[in-house]
């Protein structure tokens, strides 16, 4: 959804890239939320691979309320963060970025 609100991609294949998942997983993820009404989708006529994704009003409120939500706990994530030492937060990262390579062999 933030990639449709900033408009940073209108190509399946570089959403797909940004985000590290298949172009199949992002047409099925903007066919589902077509469906469900927050956002209409449109192929240009003139380059076949590049589309236009609009929130309809629904859509709108519902990437408010996310956004109202995600600022609330951010704010409360980095509360919590400051009660930890640097040397803490270190160790912190080093298990996150093995978590995440773990992640990475998989697939």
């Amino acid at each position: 959804m933030l990639l449709i609100k900033e408009k940073i991609a209108t190509n399946i294949t570089k959403m797909a890239k940004q985000l590290g998942v298949t172009k199949g997983a992002i047409s099925q993820t903007l066919s589902k939320l077509e469906s469900k009404g927050v956002l209409t989708k449109s192929i240009d006529p003139y380059k076949k691979n590049e589309i236009t994704l609009t929130f309809t009003r629904y859509g709108k409120d519902v990437f408010d309320n996310y956004s109202k939500h995600a600022k609330v706990l951010y704010k409360k994530h980095e509360r919590y963060l400051k009660k930890f030492t640097k040397d803490e937060k270190e160790v912190i990262q080093r298990y996150l970025i093995g978590v995440e390579s773990v992640f990475d062999d998989i697939g």
